[in-house]
């Protein structure tokens, strides 16, 4: 597969001054960190030690910080990423790296570096936090060398730093990071699609619950994260893969045209730690002392970590100190509408706009509500001022279902898909989409609604 995607880019491999044979000391520091080398057949070792040989000879291989990179460091990253070609018909070297960049701790790339290594990485934040990896375009690929050794991520997932950065590597061999690498086979790029996004769905809701997952919810983040982390557990976790997502081992086979399932022991797998933890959105609270002491400002911080509730009740203080707050009165009607109490919603709603007319969140409140009651007319007329302020998911999918029950089948899907296209995680979305499909005679592309849908909301239960 990949061979053939360097021939379509019209790439061939650098020739160097490559060792014809595998050093002693090479093939014990395979045995040492890559637990599947001894695992392999004959044919199977030949190939990953000849991918071996050349990355580490045509490859360009520095230290960041003034780290000192060994042969161990280099044969080692050179293997786990050979283990990925394994199942292809001719010897593929990974020909667009050109350099390899290696730091003793997770990293910041300074400023410098970035000048000199491209425009943006493929995979990496631009906030604070240090990285474990990143995959450059047109540029190299960076590895924190103690994540390589102790692959264990902060929230104590096993992780394979290499893997994923490589599997980034490739999904942006095209230009385009998607999620979808570039693939000859038109069948296999069809099921890919099809089958990745109903495991990302899964995946994206029960990070949002905070459930326990075999893949890390870091692969809720993007189609790419999850592309990478879904390679991760196929070479490290494939039997567990293969048992839980069968459909989304099935294509990653066909693309890297190998099964390690069929060829790793089940026992020899290292330990994957399995728990729940918080949705990859869900904000941790604390507040700060300013906020602490004044209300609205508590609210909105509370509402933002989704404790509706409580913001309620915060909410409730901020009017109560100044009853003329057509912001505090709309909040309010924001974190009601949240919790499905509607009545009084649209009663927060009301008392907004009587304050302040063009309050955009009361409008939305109060036009989301009355389409709930079948009160379309109505409502449309709220939702459509807001959608004139600004694209806003909840109110054209409110005005897609005000259409639907109205009879305007194929209006309904537009808007519906707009709304869709803002917030592409709501699963509500998919389902008033369904139906307007189901009722336009579009049994099919309902059935592929309710299925994602139901991904997002329950995973495969």
């Amino acid at each position: 597969m990949f061979r053939s995607i360097s021939k379509w880019l019209g790439l061939e491999d650098r020739s160097a001054n490559v060792q014809r044979t595998t050093p002693r000391p090479w093939r014990e520091y395979l045995h040492q960190h890559i637990w599947q080398y001894q695992h392999l057949k004959g044919s199977q070792r030949e190939r990953l030690e000849d991918v071996v040989r050349h990355v580490v000879a045509e490859r360009y291989w520095s230290g960041g910080s003034g780290f000192e990179v060994t042969d161990e460091m280099r044969v080692t990253v050179a293997g786990m990423a050979a283990l990925m070609t394994l199942g292809l018909d001719e010897p593929y070297y990974f020909p667009r790296v050109p350099e390899i960049v290696l730091y003793p701790h997770p990293f910041f790339a300074t400023a410098k570096q970035t000048r000199m290594w491209g425009t943006d990485p493929i995979f990496g934040t631009h906030d604070e936090s240090p990285r474990l990896g990143e995959a450059w375009r047109r540029g190299p690929i960076v590895l924190a060398w103690d994540s390589i050794v102790r692959p264990r991520d902060e929230q104590g997932w096993r992780v394979n730093v290499v893997i994923h950065e490589f599997t980034h590597h490739l999904d942006g061999l095209d230009g385009d990071m998607s999620g979808t690498p570039p693939m000859t086979d038109l069948q296999l790029e069809r099921d890919w699609y099809r089958v990745t996004e109903l495991d990302y769905l899964q995946l994206v809701g029960q990070a949002e619950r905070g459930e326990s997952t075999l893949l890390s919810h870091y692969g809720a983040t993007n189609r790419a994260e999850f592309f990478a982390v879904a390679s991760e557990c196929f070479f490290d976790q494939p039997h567990e893969l293969r048992d839980q997502h069968a459909r989304l081992y099935e294509v990653l086979a066909r693309f890297f045209r190998q099964s390690p399932a069929d060829f790793l022991p089940h026992q020899a797998q290292p330990p994957l730690r399995q728990r729940a933890r918080r949705g990859h959105r869900a904000p941790r609270l604390v507040l700060q002392p300013a906020i602490a002491h004044d209300p609205f400002s508590r609210g909105t911080a509370e509402y933002q970590a989704g404790d509706l509730e409580a913001a309620v009740r915060s909410f409730t203080k901020a009017i109560a100190s100044d009853p003329d707050d057509a912001e505090a009165y709309s909040s309010r009607a924001l974190a009601n509408y949240g919790q499905e109490r509607f009545t009084e919603a649209l009663a927060d709603a009301l008392q907004a706009l009587e304050l302040d007319a063009d309050d955009s969140e009361a409008l939305l409140v109060q036009g989301c509500v009355l389409v709930r009651r079948g009160e379309y007319q109505a409502g449309l007329s709220s939702l459509k001022r807001v959608c004139e302020a600004g694209a806003v998911a909840e109110a054209y999918a409110h005005w897609g279902y005000a259409l639907m029950k109205q009879g305007d089948f194929n209006g309904a899907i537009r808007k519906l898909s707009d709304a869709k296209s803002m917030e592409p995680h709501d699963p509500e979305i998919y389902r008033w989409r369904a139906e307007a499909y189901r009722l336009a005679g579009k049994a099919n592309l309902a059935e592929e609604d309710e299925e994602r849908a139901n991904h997002l909301s329950f995973g495969n239960r």
